[in-house]
């Protein structure tokens, strides 16, 4: 038997007894998360094994081959690793229980907390120490090497002391992050959500995105907060929250930036909010007709939309995302319009 077998797609997951690591992450509000199934898919499980399909064992480029050799203890076998033909290397990685499914766990337990990346499967050709008659295969992740393997037979090998240990996220699909409002340990699989939509279920902030956006405003400082580079950043950020939904109070900086007033206090000098308030609205309708032949009521309603979002007064829809596509080109426009009428 050799590994380049005819690739066969699945349809499901295999069915594991145990999970080495949360499919969509860990201390965050799942009902908030974006989908980004780049791989396909409609949910977690199926963009998942999309993901397995494109990347089977079939297809890695490289192997890491292991076989087993007998020692003294009755029932278990030396497990080593073949790292080298030319000249032949071998490193041992542990003595286990003489059973496909411990040999598996050992195997994982040999690269946990290593990122292996899609391109290296595991093969094992069992008493064969040539590595010629291969038995078995698989992805390096938790579904090949647990697969098979009822509840109660991982049970039984916990009680001999065989159990998977360390992190089996061997795809890297999790990105982890302290939250820096509350310091809660979040996780989130990047391959199948938007990080920046996000949102700690501890303090409400936003553990991906709170942090990307302050350190874009620190851009200011090496400006020294030139009005144009503050209105573009401004606009930019506000743009950035619109498409994954974000409020003020979902983008703290800290837990002393209270409601998110450093981002809202910035957001409150722009046209967009200006068009909303009885004492500027007069201005800003005269520099949107001055400048564009944009109706001046429908970039006031559509600004209107947009704040009441942000702030959190309503919740945030589609529709208030597509209302920040048209404001921030409208605005970008009005503000390109009045640089070369100055010039």
């Amino acid at each position: 038997m050799n590994a380049e077998n005819q690739i066969v797609l699945q349809q499901k997951l295999p069915i594991i007894p145990t999970y080495m690591f949360p499919l969509v992450g860990k201390n965050i509000v799942e009902e908030r998360l974006i989908p980004s199934f780049c791989y396909g898919g409609n949910d977690i499980e199926s963009a998942m094994v999309a993901y397995r399909n494109r990347h089977a064992p079939e297809q890695q480029s490289f192997a890491r081959l292991y076989f087993t050799e007998p020692v003294r203890e009755k029932g278990k076998v030396r497990v080593r690793y073949l790292w080298g033909r030319q000249p032949r290397r071998t490193w041992v990685i542990g003595v286990t229980e003489n059973s496909p499914e411990a040999i598996r766990i050992l195997i994982g337990n040999n690269v946990g907390n290593c990122y292996m990346g899609s391109g290296i499967r595991w093969e094992f050709y069992g008493a064969d120490r040539e590595c010629e008659d291969l038995q078995d295969m698989g992805r390096i992740d938790q579904w090949d090497l647990l697969k098979d393997i009822p509840p109660a037979r991982l049970q039984e090998l916990a009680q001999k002391g065989i159990v998977p240990t360390g992190k089996w996220d061997f795809d890297g699909f999790l990105w982890e992050r302290t939250c820096s409002v509350c310091g809660a340990d979040i996780a989130l699989s990047y391959f199948f959500f938007n990080i920046d939509s996000a949102v700690c279920e501890k303090c409400g902030n936003r553990p991906f995105l709170a942090p990307s956006l302050h350190q874009c405003l620190d851009g200011l400082q090496s400006c020294n907060y030139v009005r144009d580079e503050v209105h573009r950043l401004t606009l930019h950020v506000l743009h950035w929250m619109s498409h994954v939904h974000a409020t003020f109070g979902e983008v703290r900086r800290d837990a002393q930036d209270e409601c998110g007033k450093r981002i809202r206090s910035l957001a409150e000098n722009t046209l967009i909010w200006r068009a909303t308030e009885r004492d500027s609205v007069d201005s800003v309708r005269a520099l949107v007709e001055q400048n564009t032949s944009i109706d001046f009521g429908m970039y006031q309603s559509m600004c209107t939309m947009l704040r009441r979002a942000m702030i959190g007064e309503v919740p945030f829809k589609d529709e208030h995302r597509m209302a920040a596509e048209f404001v921030a080109s409208a605005t970008k426009l009005i503000h390109v319009r009045q640089l070369s009428t100055r010039e």
